[in-house]
């Protein structure tokens, strides 16, 4: 999920690990025609179908493949995963590795007192990254996020393995779902701005069950938890001044899911979500059903962040505070962003994930 200068700031570093590029080609990868955004719309009349929409949408200038989970093994000890495979469309054609997609994978696990973060990236033309289908493969390298059956997405394995200079985490989490996939927006069609000049195709499966082991610096543990799963396509998802977004998935006690989503361009704050009741079946929320107030701002690697916030949807009952369980929980990659859990107090318990980006 991110701003349009990071999809240049990758495409950059992509292509100089490549190749070496002159002062032309680099004026190049800054005009290309997909940091024009003419890819593929959002359409609203398009209606998202599976398992073909679990696939790749190629005429789109971005699109990503998204997991967070929140874990505990035996003794009560808490980590927090996110597992994204990113797709960029690029026009150019100065790189016979590209080939016109770029693949970026991110991989973190928090525990208490640790992080371990990955960052790779792959040319569509190398091979060694993408989506495959019957079963569904999303893969970079050795990440795996397989799907187990042909026809469906879930059950699924996921195998990823963080180096760090620090220490290493291997994690193999087997994942079930069996309530319907959530449509955002109207049918989802996800609108991001209120003159609705930012939008995507975006749906969700957050009613994930996790098992499985984490080998954390050589040492083995067994861990259960929930998942919250994300796929997203735009080519209008962002542009030159847009500053930044926060975006919180919530698992509350009582059974039920709560997405919110924040888009600041410019001046203008938007904000829209979806409430998910337990049995699967979704209400959208609109920008004046939603009070996101940030409550404390945090610092870290010198950039003061809002940390704390409060959530009122009167229509829902709903009056939570949400807190980041760690305020040093940047992912260090090409352009840092903060991705960690949260935990929820107030009308209703319970965790998740928070992402916020331009800060």
């Amino acid at each position: 999920m991110y701003r349009l200068i990071i999809i240049t700031l990758c495409v950059l570093c992509l292509t100089a690990c490549l190749k070496p590029m002159t002062s032309s080609q680099s004026e190049q990868v800054l005009t290309a025609d997909w940091l024009n955004g003419d890819g593929k719309n959002a359409d609203p009349n398009y209606e998202i179908r599976f398992p073909y929409d679990h696939g790749p949408h190629l005429e789109f200038d971005i699109e990503w493949w998204y997991l967070t989970s929140n874990l505990e093994d035996e003794n009560g000890n808490r980590y927090g995963l996110q597992w994204t495979l990113f797709r960029f469309r690029d026009g150019s054609t100065y790189s016979p590795w590209i080939q016109g997609q770029i693949f970026m994978g991110h991989a973190s696990l928090h525990s208490d007192s640790k992080h371990w973060f990955n960052e790779k990236f792959a040319g569509a033309g190398l091979g060694n990254a993408g989506v495959d289908t019957a079963p569904l493969r999303y893969h970079i390298d050795s990440w795996q996020l397989t799907a187990l059956e042909n026809d469906k997405l879930f059950p699924a394995l996921l195998n990823t393995i963080i180096v760090t200079p620090t220490g290493n985490a291997k994690i193999t989490l087997n994942l079930s779902a069996e309530k319907p996939f959530i449509l955002h927006g109207k049918h989802g069609y996800s609108i991001k701005t209120a003159n609705a000049s930012h939008a995507s195709h975006y749906y969700s499966q957050p009613f994930i069950d996790m098992h499985g082991t984490l080998v954390l610096d050589g040492i083995e543990t067994n861990v259960t938890g929930v998942g919250w799963y994300d796929h997203e396509w735009s080519s209008q998802l962002s542009s030159t001044d847009t500053l930044g977004w926060d975006w919180f998935s919530v698992h509350l006690d009582s059974g039920a899911k709560l997405m919110l989503f924040r888009m600041r361009v410019g001046e203008e704050n938007y904000i829209t979500g979806t409430y998910v009741h337990p049995n699967g079946e979704s209400d959208l929320l609109v920008s004046d059903q939603i009070e996101l107030r940030a409550t404390q701002h945090s610092s870290s690697d010198g950039r003061e962040f809002p940390s704390e916030w409060n959530v009122k949807i009167e229509s829902l009952t709903v009056d939570i505070n949400v807190s980041a369980e760690k305020v040093d929980a940047f992912n260090p990659g090409i352009f840092s962003y903060y991705e960690g859990p949260i935990s929820v107090t107030g009308s209703h318990t319970g965790i998740g994930f928070l992402e916020l980006t331009g800060y």
